[in-house]
């Protein structure tokens, strides 16, 4: 479980970069609020009936649908999720190239504008005219291109500087995001242009499959052990990639900023949207994988300890991740002359993008790079061995027959998702993963949440349910799980 939370937790903090100051005060009320008590919740739920989220639900059979959207939602994301973990597997791959592919331009994916970094358009210098230079009488410029760009640059009337630069779209891309979009994702013009599969991601996306498959193949046992690499090693690499972004020109102040809150900002809805999405994402109540994986626990295991250790794992990976994210940012900000936090937006732009056009940067990047990608693809499979479980035990709870056939069940399940996966390795299948992120998740997760406590408080029985938990613990529940209202939702404790 710790495992999972810690890849969650990572997953989440590496793709966004509000995490700042003003960010951590929603992200703690909704942490102690909501986060820690419907993890506590499912964990009791889980272990004291021993089942699958799909059958926990017999408690109220008028909610059963409830069990049944957990492991949809579970099923849909892993079908989604995983091409992250496809992503960061080609990168890793072409990190092993004698040039970072990244780095240079004049590579057949590039177009005419591409410059190495923003370092270069600081310098009027335009890649991969690398001797050519913005000169005083712009009509000696023959290239309509250098000449469209040293116009723009040498525009009097214009106040041209790095966040002027950065934040035009019709000008160069950098060598990172040219690769990003033109390479790896060969990304269309929009939603309504599917395109056709990028076969280098389904490849990555199949080798990714295959490690989820060889990791679940005997259940609970086998990621168990795989667990002990998974989650461990992403934290060996978070803490040297701290050590080096803060060694970086602006990896301090970076850090300063993601410390220092900003009050003004709290009246700005969207922080406390993502802040609620961050608790989420990164404890995982509401999705089926807290249930599934508490039902394997021992009858009388200390739950209480297991909740408060376990939510304390998962949102200080966060937040250390929150460190890593604005030294890398902090360094992203001294070179182009950009606020921090208008460096780059939240995304997966961030992780594919930002991260290696900095590690280029660094000394023996290549070696950085791979360590980089290589705690990516760590996290992303920590984060979807829970959900994968939670599908197929679910399956193999409703049709017992299927336990002797496990093996068969969950390459089924494997080659099915894989298959569902390929719309996303498509060229618009970019777009179709960010609407798919934020409108299937957050709005179930919303909803389910708010449900599973309505079940628990008022049909089920508080006192019956704290009953319960004194059996397995004997004690009674702690006093936030006895607290009137957690936020919005009915209380689930008396």
């Amino acid at each position: 479980m710790s495992g999972d939370l810690a890849g969650q937790g990572s997953t989440s903090t590496l793709f966004c970069c509000r995490m700042n100051g003003a960010f951590l005060i929603p992200f703690v009320i909704f942490l102690v609020l909501c986060g820690l008590p419907l993890f506590f919740l499912e964990v009791c739920l889980g272990q004291f009936s021993g089942k699958s989220a799909l059958h926990i639900w017999a408690l109220c059979p008028l909610m059963k649908g409830l069990g049944i959207g957990m492991v949809l939602l579970s099923g849909l994301t892993c079908a989604y999720f995983t091409t992250v973990l496809a992503w960061s597997i080609y990168y890793l791959v072409r990190s092993c190239s004698p040039t970072l592919p990244w780095s240079t331009c004049g590579n057949r994916w590039n177009t005419d504008l591409c410059v190495t970094s923003m370092r270069v358009l600081q310098n009027h210098t335009v890649f991969p005219f690398s001797n050519t230079t913005c000169p005083d009488n712009e009509a000696n410029v023959t290239d309509v291109d250098v000449a469209t760009l040293c116009s723009y640059i040498d525009n009097a009337d214009a106040d041209v500087n790095g966040a002027t630069l950065w934040s035009n779209t019709t000008l160069s891309h950098t060598a990172a995001e040219e690769f990003w979009q033109y390479n790896t994702l060969g990304i269309s013009r929009g939603l309504e242009e599917v395109g056709h599969i990028q076969w280098h991601l389904a490849l990555c996306l199949l080798a990714a499959w295959s490690i989820i498959f060889l990791s679940v193949i005997k259940g609970i046992h086998s990621v168990g052990k795989v667990v002990y690499v998974t989650a461990t090693i992403p934290y060996i690499l978070l803490v040297t990639l701290l050590v080096q972004g803060l060694m970086l020109p602006g990896g301090k102040e970076g850090v300063l900023v993601y410390l220092t809150p900003d009050f003004s900002r709290l009246t700005d809805i969207q922080v406390w949207l993502e802040a609620c999405l961050q608790v989420f994402y990164s404890l995982g109540p509401a999705w089926g994988g807290l249930i599934t994986m508490a039902s394997y626990n021992d009858f009388h295991n200390n739950c209480l300890r297991d909740a408060i250790i376990a939510t304390f794992v998962s949102e200080g990976t966060s937040m250390f991740g929150g460190l890593v994210v604005f030294s890398i940012l902090g360094f992203m900000s001294k070179e182009t002359g950009v606020p921090v936090l208008e460096v780059v937006s939240s995304g997966p732009g961030l992780g594919y993008v930002t991260y290696p056009e900095v590690l280029t940067h660094l000394p023996v990047p290549r070696l950085w790079s791979f360590l980089f990608f290589a705690m990516l693809v760590f996290v992303a499979i920590d984060t979807i061995f829970s959900m994968v479980e939670t599908c197929i035990s679910a399956m193999v709870d409703h049709y017992p027959t299927f336990m002797r056939h496990r093996l068969a069940v969950t390459l089924a399940y494997c080659c099915l998702s894989y298959l569902t996966g390929l719309i996303f390795t498509t060229q618009g299948g970019m777009y179709m993963f960010q609407l798919v992120d934020w409108y299937l998740s957050f709005i179930f997760l919303l909803m389910a949440a708010f449900l599973e406590c309505t079940v628990i408080a008022w049909i089920y029985g508080i006192r019956k349910f704290c009953a319960d938990i004194e059996m397995m613990i004997g004690r009674k529940p702690p006093l936030f799980s006895r607290s009137r209202g957690v936020s919005s939702l009915p209380p689930y404790c008396w």
